[in-house]
């Protein structure tokens, strides 16, 4: 349960830098940058606290730094045979966290996306932003969908760009390593982003992040509307091979239906159920094959009689096997790490819900506990949620 040019193309590498400062020095201003933006304008995407590295990456490469942090290429790096020895964006951005305090790289108990001043470009077709992924949580991650924005005090670089890396192309990204992003920006924006990465004043936001623990779920999740977030050299190496260099993923429809629980169905429908269909189609791309999956729908509503909150859920069945009476942990957080609930105890009798089929989508309602009321509140408000399966019970 779940919770390049290689083809002959000239590619130049581009680092800004303030006014002839070394590219570490550019990485550092922004690294420090973001870690002082104020706590109300954060957006940046929790986990839980660090654990031990586990071996889930062997097929990954690793350059050790320093006490904590180690800089871990992604599998399509290695694919266009890059290394930190032979390719100079690699190099740098190993000098570049090799140069910077473990405190620097992301924050404790977070994962964090930073721009890292580094961008590459053919200055006619092709543009692409590098960006550093920190992971500090105890969580090995791999199948990592998020949401990146960047913005300065006068510009929005791009928001709200859904960026993929999943296992086959991007290894594992275990507690405590950093990870190379490329974000493909329209060839246009390469004055913007000359100038942004020789002024370093933005800032990035990271969303929505959701992922899979390796050897949980091996398969990628391919969600509609997402970039592949991998290096160029290799989607035009795919490119090739007949496959699409856009790197947007097949759209994963599952045709799920629909089914509203037999404690609903006499009772008046509330205008909150009216909303979560209009994101029905939106959330069985997020569902996983032989899997439950739950899905957060953004929607809530206030319990009159309970005097207290809830959060409609979408629990997805794709197992291939029906369940009845069933019962599962789940706990939910805001993206900042406070606590809405942790393992709360969500019970579906039979004689209420129904039989869960294979092949159907449930709304629920959870409840919010009081002393989760303000996390909560900030999930609706400005943040996304963080949640995931802790136990999971049926006949």
């Amino acid at each position: 349960m779940k919770k390049i040019w290689l083809l002959g193309m000239a590619l130049f590498i581009v680092a800004g830098c303030d006014n002839g400062d070394d590219q570490s020095s550019a990485v550092d201003e922004v690294v420090s940058e973001d870690n002082e933006e104020p706590a109300d304008t954060e957006n940046d995407e929790s986990e839980r606290d660090a654990d031990p590295v586990t071996d889930d990456s062997e097929d990954t490469e690793e350059v050790e730094l320093g006490e904590e942090m180690a800089f871990v290429l992604q599998i399509s790096d290695e694919a266009s045979g890059l290394s930190a020895e032979n390719d100079e964006v690699l190099s740098m951005l190993t000098g570049l966290i090799n140069d910077s305090q473990t405190d620097e790289i992301g924050d404790d108990g977070e994962v964090r996306a930073q721009y890292s001043g580094l961008f590459l470009t053919d200055e006619t077709d092709l543009l692409y932003a590098v960006f550093l992924l920190s992971n500090r949580t105890e969580d090995s991650m791999t199948n990592i969908g998020m949401t990146l924005s960047v913005i300065t005090d006068d510009t929005t670089i791009f928001e709200n760009k859904q960026i993929y890396l999943d296992q086959e192309h991007f290894g594992v990204l275990e507690p405590n390593t950093v990870m190379p992003v490329y974000v493909e920006l329209d060839v246009s924006q390469l004055g913007v982003i000359e100038e942004l990465s020789d002024n370093r004043q933005e800032t990035t936001y990271i969303s929505n992040v959701m992922f899979d623990i390796p050897g949980e779920n091996p398969d990628s999740r391919n969600p509609e509307g997402y970039e592949a977030g991998y290096r160029p050299e290799y989607i035009l190496m795919q490119s090739e091979n007949g496959q699409s260099r856009s790197g947007e993923w097949e759209e994963n429809n599952p045709e799920l239906e629909y089914v509203v629980p037999e404690n609903l169905v006499d009772e008046d429908v509330s205008l909150a159920l009216f909303q979560v269909e209009n994101i029905l189609e939106l959330a069985q791309t997020e569902s996983i094959a032989n899997d439950v999956t739950i899905f957060w729908t953004g929607v809530a509503q206030q319990n009159v009689e309970e005097d207290n909150w809830e959060g409609i859920f979408l629990l997805m069945n794709r197992t291939g096997m029906d369940y009845r009476n069933i019962e599962f942990g789940f706990t939910l957080e805001d993206e900042t790490g406070n606590v809405v609930f942790e393992n709360q105890i969500i019970s579906l009798p039979e004689d209420d819900f129904g039989v869960f089929r294979d092949g159907t989508m449930i709304p629920i309602f959870v409840p919010i506990p009081d002393e989760g009321e303000e996390a909560f509140m900030g999930i609706l408000e400005r943040y996304g949620a963080m949640y995931r399966f802790e136990s999971w019970e049926a006949e």
